[in-house]
């Protein structure tokens, strides 16, 4: 994400690509917010194009950490001078002046995305959001997003969205219950509708000879539900701790769980930190001293894994594994991107980036060197 000023603006970028940020409240006197607040809000903002850039080209939501060069130049917001208002921060998706047709017209499908589904965000209308994004992990993630959006409640501040003309198709002041009105977190239906889903939850009773467990959901409500053979041992093994469980799930009005059946499998859920000592890439092997250290976060709500930590790497999966094979992709992808490119190539962040990934990554056998070097 870039800031600066653009001297040259093209009418595309003045109309319908632009995007406003609209901040409101007590904070606001004399054109000003705090910096933390403004942050806040366009780091949510960029994950939504980049989500949105990612639904486009059929990718894997999963990895939300760093994405390649090539990615983060057609996709990243440039920030313009401040308007009149309250304080008001226009945007756009990409560098209009640079880009090629081909970027062009994926910028263009991303930014009419953007502005449908945050209309129909902003009407907490959730069949328009379902059609637009289908793909109920995209959903789930975009929903969080969004509510990221709104500054701190501390602050006494709201964010609007608006278009380039300045009409708000998100009004910040009622975000928080249009959001709600979607209802879209990981397998929620209305009422009454039934699917294989992801749940969540403590284990608080087994009956082996039932073959029949109980887990409790995350607004304390208890589900049973029977189990095959095949995870006897491992609920067996852990007798009161967080598991995930896939099964057909009925939901209520209110998107919460009333029935779970036909289980289909069970893990027990793992948030032990992660640590990498060495990495292989491309057949080399690298010893990294120190090691790279990342927490591990297993969110109720999504249902998914949340990973954090070294080299500004941020990640979610489904379950432990994937997480552990994104983050080792991730690694590869940062050393390809930064350690080996030409440092004229790169700019001052990401030289600073090349030299840390230099530093810190040996390889096996050379101790006395920095790989590549």
């Amino acid at each position: 994400m870039t800031i600066g000023r653009r001297d040259v603006m093209t009418t595309e970028v003045n109309g319908a690509r632009e995007i406003r940020l609209h901040f409101e409240g007590a904070t606001t006197s004399g054109h000003s917010i705090p910096a933390r607040a403004l942050i806040k809000s366009l780091d949510h903002l960029q994950r939504i194009i980049h989500l949105l850039a990612k639904l486009h080209r059929g990718d894997d939501p999963g990895r939300r950490g760093r994405a390649s060069r090539d990615f983060e130049g057609a996709f990243s917001l440039t920030c313009k001078v401040p308007r009149a208002g309250s304080y008001v921060v226009p945007a756009e998706i990409g560098d209009s002046l640079h880009m090629n047709s081909f970027d062009r017209k994926s910028v263009g499908q991303v930014n009419r995305t953007f502005f449908d589904l945050t209309r129909a965000v902003g009407r907490g209308d959730s069949e328009w959001f379902r059609r637009i994004v289908p793909d109920q992990r995209y959903q789930a993630l975009l929903v969080k997003e969004y509510r990221g959006i709104q500054p701190s409640k501390g602050l006494g501040l709201v964010c609007s969205i608006e278009d380039g003309e300045g009409q708000r198709i998100l009004e910040g002041s009622t975000a928080q219950w249009t959001i709600e009105e979607l209802d879209v977190a990981p397998g929620h239906e209305r009422a009454g509708r039934v699917l294989c889903s992801r749940i969540g939850g403590v284990l608080v009773g087994m009956n082996f000879a039932k073959r029949r467990l109980r887990i409790r959901w995350r607004d304390g409500r208890v589900l049973d539900a029977t189990y095959g053979d095949d995870f006897e041992l491992a609920l067996a093994n852990h007798p009161r701790g967080l598991i995930q469980v896939l099964g057909t799930v009925t939901y209520d009005a209110q998107g919460a769980p009333v029935s779970l059946v036909d289980v289909q499998n069970v893990v027990q859920v793992n948030q032990d930190p992660i640590e990498v000592h060495e990495c292989r890439i491309a057949n080399v092997c690298y010893r990294i001293d120190p090691p790279l250290r990342f927490t591990v976060r297993f969110d109720l709500e999504s249902c998914l894994y949340d990973l954090q930590g070294d080299l500004g790497i941020c990640l979610f999966a489904e379950d432990r594994s994937g997480l552990e094979d994104s983050l080792g992709a991730e690694i590869q992808m940062l050393w390809s991107e930064y350690a080996r490119e030409d440092p004229s190539c790169l700019s001052p962040e990401g030289l600073k980036l090349r030299e840390h990934l230099r530093v810190r990554f040996r390889e096996v056998g050379d101790g006395a060197q920095a790989p590549g070097r």
